[in-house]
């Protein structure tokens, strides 16, 4: 029930023109489509892989975007180390995570920059 919300609340913001959104950045980096990377990760391969990601990826996305806080030290234009262990933590790293990814290349993304981007603690 809750990924159906998930996906209906995403198309809508979607056909709206509104900016990135939690779904369309997680769809961006492990989506197969023209427009979006396919970041492989070891041990989740094929379509239920895939997906696993994408839900995994989103549910941390909105999880931040329930809190309210500061940036901080966050800082998504960056590349994170492989040993990164980075969290978005509140709705303005999210937003500027989201953002990250919309403007940055799948060439790119696949190098750790807006991180998180392989790894959801």
């Amino acid at each position: 029930m809750r990924a159906t919300t998930v996906l209906l609340v995403s198309l809508v913001a979607l056909a709206s023109g509104c900016g990135p959104d939690c779904y369309s950045s997680c769809e961006k980096i492990f989506g197969d489509a023209a427009d979006e990377c396919d970041i492989q990760i070891p041990g989740k391969e094929g379509e239920s892989g895939r997906q696993e990601m994408i839900s995994q990826c989103v549910a941390h996305c909105e999880s931040a975007m329930g809190n309210n806080g500061d940036i901080g030290d966050y800082t998504p234009n960056e590349r994170a180390s492989g040993d990164d262990d980075i969290a978005l933590e509140n709705e303005k790293q999210a937003a500027l995570w989201m953002d990250c990814v919309s403007e940055t290349s799948c060439d790119n993304l696949n190098k750790n920059y807006c991180a998180p981007v392989k790894n959801y603690p």
